[in-house]
């Protein structure tokens, strides 16, 4: 009857290592450190990229309004509260849609 250390001698040697390697805590924690720090700095492109777009389009939405304003050629403006509201009303949602 072989003993659980002749058993454990007996599959010791084997050359299947099953696809892993043993590796230290320390470099264990070094490749975890580098995979937070990439995964943050991934996330923050992202971030970044979607707020740059979101403003994109709010410029879009406010930009042509304030151009029109400057430049009109009259003193005065004419734009009656009837047709003003809806169309303003219409932009404010359009806005807040993309900043909330």
């Amino acid at each position: 009857m072989s003993t659980l250390e002749d058993i454990l001698k007996q599959y010791a040697s084997t050359e299947n290592d099953f696809g892993f390697t043993e590796v230290s805590e320390q470099q264990f924690e070094e490749e975890k450190t580098a995979e937070v720090a990439n995964a943050i700095l991934e996330t923050e492109q992202i971030t970044a990229e979607q707020y740059r777009a979101k403003l994109q389009e709010v410029e879009k939405l406010i930009l042509p309004f304030l151009i029109k304003l400057m430049n009109a050629k009259e003193v005065y403006i004419k734009w009656p509260h009837e047709s003003r509201e809806p169309v303003i009303k219409e932009q404010i949602q359009k806005i807040i849609n993309l900043t909330r």
